[in-house]
């Protein structure tokens, strides 16, 4: 499973191949990160619908954006979006009009659960949620009904409950919760039937449910600096596990 954070372009428009038709695999990428940019609006002033429509990566990342601008639609083709490192407390609903997009990274801002559109669930393509280092306080309730998701990053997010209806992401691949204040694992994640990875470090676990068993294809399991006295007996039916962290420093 790649990362989110993904390697950074050249500033500015590139196109990684000569045709989409030569190499439909690889995508134009538009990277203004840490360009001190304010407005949005300003920098794409002179940015036609024609050009957005080209970029198949955007990436804004490290600046001083407050909001997700309404001019955003104009790129209407990316399947990659980065607005992390800005201070963004509301992810608005100009973002739905990104149809094509498969990979959102939204981590390091500002914004709460409340501030994830209940409308969020219509990016039906969407595969990778970062949201990582946002104070968002629990699980934005949209995300049990976005079940195209293969990878979710909450770390850091001040999370203390994991919701039962985890378990309606059944093509949840990796799932980050490490650094939150999460007491208690519900018997439902043990049905993510997908999960190879799961980050669970950092918080405030004190026994983990027996149905961790039912995770056949876990792969990697984090649980450092936690409470955990001792761990299921059922753990060891989990063929596939190949690593389990329970260092505690």
């Amino acid at each position: 499973m790649a990362t989110l954070d993904g390697p950074s372009t050249s500033r500015g428009y590139s196109s990684s191949s000569s045709s989409d038709e030569e190499c439909p695999h690889r995508e134009n990428e538009l990277d203004y990160s840490h360009s001190e940019m304010e407005s949005f609006e300003i920098t794409f002033a002179n940015f036609s619908r024609r050009d957005g429509g080209k970029i198949g990566r955007l990436s804004l990342s490290h600046n001083r954006l407050r909001v997700i601008p309404r001019k955003i639609s104009i790129f209407k083709n990316i399947q990659y979006l980065d607005i992390s490192g800005n201070q963004i407390d509301t992810i608005s609903a100009e973002i739905l009009s990104l149809t094509h997009l498969k990979v959102l990274i939204a981590k390091n801002n500002r914004l709460t659960a409340d501030a994830v559109p209940k409308d969020l669930y219509q990016l039906a393509e969407l595969q990778q949620l970062n949201l990582g280092g946002n104070p968002l306080g629990r699980v934005p309730e949209v995300l049990s009904v976005m079940k195209g998701l293969t990878y979710l990053h909450m770390g850091s997010c001040e999370i203390q409950e994991i919701p039962k209806n985890i378990n309606r992401l059944d093509k949840l691949e990796v799932l980050y919760l490490g650094g939150n204040r999460i007491a208690e694992v519900p018997e439902e994640l043990g049905f993510l039937e997908s999960l190879q990875s799961l980050y669970l470090n950092d918080n405030q676990i004190t026994v983990l449910p027996t149905t961790v068993a039912h995770l056949s294809q876990l792969r990697s399991l984090s649980l450092h600096k936690n409470q955990l006295s001792t761990l299921p007996s059922e753990i060891i039916k989990l063929a596939n596990l190949r690593e389990v962290s329970l260092r505690e420093k």
